[in-house]
């Protein structure tokens, strides 16, 4: 396990900044710290309006714009990491853990035991190795 003063942890999230976060990636544009507990019950706006400081400090969350929330002004935020930038960037930070522990070769195929659809996996790995290939030569 990574050292919490290690500078790679920055891209790691908690589990309440993924929850935070994951409201954000699933709403298209902005979005107000009060609607969050909406989405998701299991979070209190005290703890959202926590964690959206940290994500804003941690460079995953902005300010956009303010708006009103019924007759009472109110900031909204968009994240500026992607739930698929995430994705790159924890597996990017977890490579060098995983070839320590685990053949290569399992990890692809536990990849590809999560897939919905296998077979799209594959071709779009296919293509890319062959890529990859003639970038060697």
């Amino acid at each position: 396990m990574r050292s919490k003063n290690n500078p790679e942890n920055s891209y790691e999230l908690s589990k309440r900044e993924l929850d935070v976060m994951n409201v954000f990636w699933s709403k298209e544009g902005s979005v107000i710290a009060s609607d969050i507990p909406k989405v998701n019950q299991t979070l209190s706006i005290n703890t959202v309006q926590a964690v959206i400081k940290k994500l804003i400090s941690k460079n995953y969350l902005k300010v956009d714009e303010i708006v009103y929330s019924g007759t009472v002004l109110t900031r909204s935020y968009l994240p500026i990491v992607s739930a698929e930038e995430y994705a790159k960037r924890q597996i990017k930070t977890d490579a060098s853990f995983l070839s320590k522990y685990a053949n290569k070769l399992e990890v692809i195929s536990a990849l590809l035991d999560a897939e919905e659809d296998e077979a799209k996996l594959i071709a779009d790995v296919e293509e890319l190795l062959e890529k990859r290939k003639k970038n060697l030569k």
